[in-house]
């Protein structure tokens, strides 16, 4: 499951530590600005040939950049804070499928 704020913000922190613009990288992956401020905003992923070319450009792996190895971190106060809404109800919705039912209507 991928969640489109955090890959955004891994991008974001991609392109800052290369010290590019939106519009120097944008260039380099043939989109537009707005397509990776789209990006960077978790508003949508870009595309496998894209996300190939992010990581030919960063040198990182599929995995890094879709944040598919880092742990999940959720502030108890505000689940959905730093997270796409969708994927934390994913997250949730499958744990439960996961997890037993014991006594959970018993009284």
């Amino acid at each position: 499951m991928i969640d489109f704020v955090r890959v955004g913000n891994k991008i974001t922190e991609y392109r800052k530590s290369a010290n590019m613009t939106q519009d120097e990288l944008a260039d380099l992956l043939f989109v537009t600005r707005q397509a990776l401020s789209k990006w960077e905003n978790g508003k949508g992923v870009p595309s496998a040939d894209t996300l190939l070319a992010l990581c030919k450009i960063f040198n990182v792996s599929f995995e890094e950049i879709l944040c598919l190895d880092e742990k999940i971190d959720v502030d108890k106060d505000n689940i959905f804070k730093g997270h796409q809404r969708l994927f934390i109800i994913k997250k949730i919705i499958s744990k439960m499928d996961s997890a037993p039912f014991v006594g959970f209507f018993a009284h």
